[in-house]
């Protein structure tokens, strides 16, 4: 499999190890990879960029279920073969891809059950990663959904562990909102007051994590509540 950057995480590497090479992909900043009339039903490996999930609640309200970045798989709905109606995927920026159909996932197991054990392990850290983001929505605040949100991003982003100061590639504000549950207007104030603090930083280039230091806070307000 090709090498990405940043490094793999260990379980991902073994699914990686895995899965045959496929066609590449390409898709410009803003371009559907899949969703509403455009359903490829595949699992999918982001080789470069960044693509956002989204998802259209019942009630008509978009919200942004994860942001995947280079090395990240996505699409494992595929894998369920029913269609995605209410799931789309775009590029935040230009993104290449490679994908596999649900059709040759199932024959790769078939030769293969350990990648099955491997896909398993990744959906199911995955699954307890969306665990903790849901207890974060419905119990705390904003400002320590964005600051847990941002440690977040940055722990994804960085290539190697030990970092107190991470930069990660720019996000709006309209895609942090739909990330945390608020409006855009609530997250720039929230990212003014976490920039004055001394939390973090922003710039065209990017937003600058005091990693520790944001995490001291929110351990600090966790305590507190």
């Amino acid at each position: 499999m090709p090498t990405t950057e940043p490094e793999h995480k260990p379980l991902l590497e073994e699914v990686l190890a895995y899965l045959p090479y496929s066609d590449i992909h390409s898709f410009a900043k803003g371009q559907q990879i899949y969703g509403p009339g455009n359903d490829s039903g595949s699992l999918c490996l982001l080789i470069e960029g960044r693509v956002k999930l989204l998802r259209l609640t019942e009630s008509g309200v978009t919200v942004a279920v994860d942001i995947y970045q280079a090395g990240d798989l996505f699409g494992e709905s595929a894998l369920l073969s029913v269609p995605r109606d209410d799931e789309q995927a775009l590029a935040v920026e230009p993104a290449k891809v490679m994908a596999w159909t649900a059709a040759e996932i199932a024959n790769l197991i078939a030769g293969d059950p350990r990648l099955a054990v491997a896909l398993m392990q990744v959906i199911v850290k995955r699954c307890l990663s969306f665990k903790d983001r849901l207890e974060s929505l419905s119990a705390e605040d904003t400002s320590h959904r964005l600051g847990r949100a941002l440690v977040d991003f940055a722990d994804r982003s960085r290539a190697a562990a030990g970092h107190a100061d991470v930069t990660i590639a720019p996000l709006t504000h309209e895609l942090l909102a739909q990330y945390v549950g608020t409006s855009r207007e609530i997250v720039s104030q929230h990212m003014s007051t976490l920039r004055r603090h001394g939390y973090i930083g922003y710039s065209r280039k990017g937003i600058l994590v005091h990693c520790d230091t944001l995490r001291d806070w929110l351990h600090t307000r966790t305590k507190r509540a």
